[in-house]
């Protein structure tokens, strides 16, 4: 048996959800159980939202979203790796005794981010909220897999949604006057 690893309430902050601080602004929105939701913008400016959890040795999970996206983003942090820039990693998602989910990650730094669809996000997000237990299982090197409560997902999960409401949709502009169609056919 695995130990549960992802106990206690994230505190959100810009590293937690893998963003600079200099230029991140990231607020708590909800906690709930080990779960928290945020919002703000991160350090390109963007809006973004999302749902984290922590626990021991500083590991983190982020599920999360920028405006003008459909698809979601979720990071991995812990902060004794050293992963090389854009290393690829195969890791399994797991929740209750459900199959594992099967994934690839792109790592640098202290990071994994796995990239998911808006076709794949719905329903991991649905096993996320109606789950008990989520483990993250490292198909390769010497990580142990990452084994969680969902305790308080469903709750936080709301408050991503309404978050992501309000997020703006990515909008073309042009820095010059758009002549407006002609309505006149030619012969």
């Amino acid at each position: 048996m695995f130990p549960r690893i992802l106990v206690g309430v994230a505190i959100v902050s810009a590293s937690l959800v893998g963003v600079p601080r200099a230029s991140a602004e990231i607020r708590s929105l909800a906690t709930t159980g080990v779960w928290t939701a945020y919002g703000g913008t991160g350090d390109d400016n963007r809006a973004l939202c999302g749902l984290s959890t922590a626990g021991a040795e500083t590991r983190r999970i982020a599920i999360q979203q920028y405006a003008g996206e459909t698809g979601l983003e979720l990071r991995l942090v812990k902060e004794s790796w050293v992963i090389p820039t854009n290393t690829r990693v195969d890791i399994q998602f797991q929740f209750d005794g459900a199959p594992p989910i099967p994934m690839q990650a792109v790592g640098a730094d202290r990071t994994l981010v796995v990239a998911l669809t808006f076709e794949q996000s719905m329903p991991f997000m649905r096993s996320v909220r109606a789950g008990r237990q989520i483990r993250v299982i490292f198909q390769a090197g010497d990580e142990l897999p990452w084994v969680g409560g969902l305790t308080g997902s469903a709750r936080i999960i709301n408050a991503f949604n309404a978050c992501r409401g309000g997020l703006a949709p990515a909008v073309a502009s042009q820095p010059f006057a758009v002549p407006a169609p002609s309505t006149q056919t030619r012969p």
